[in-house]
């Protein structure tokens, strides 16, 4: 698993692009303080930069940990984005794999 820390409001965000059709994805988010997740493609992307709660594949609000199974439609990118909740530094464990 990776670690990172994050800022409160503050957000990592991890694209990828699965190299098949219909990928199945796994991907786990631990944390000492509670974030959210959000699995999204192009256009829940731009309503998260602009400000919106997007739609999305996967995720979990205001948790400790984040666990999800799924297969994707025929895409091209994904993103796996984690927000920081907290009024306070977070240090937060994940890991995102395909199949």
């Amino acid at each position: 698993m990776e670690r990172d820390s994050l800022k409160p409001k503050q957000a990592l965000i991890l694209e990828f692009e699965p190299r098949r059709r219909s990928p199945q994805v796994l991907f786990e988010v631990r944390s000492d303080k509670r974030v959210t997740t959000y699995l999204v493609d192009d256009v829940g992307m731009e309503d998260f930069k602009g400000g919106e709660t997007p739609e999305y594949y996967a995720g979990r609000e205001n948790r400790r940990f984040h666990q999800a199974n799924l297969t994707l439609p025929d895409y091209s990118r994904y993103y796996l984005i984690i927000r920081n909740e907290s009024p306070n530094l977070a240090k937060i464990e994940y890991d995102l794999r395909f199949r």
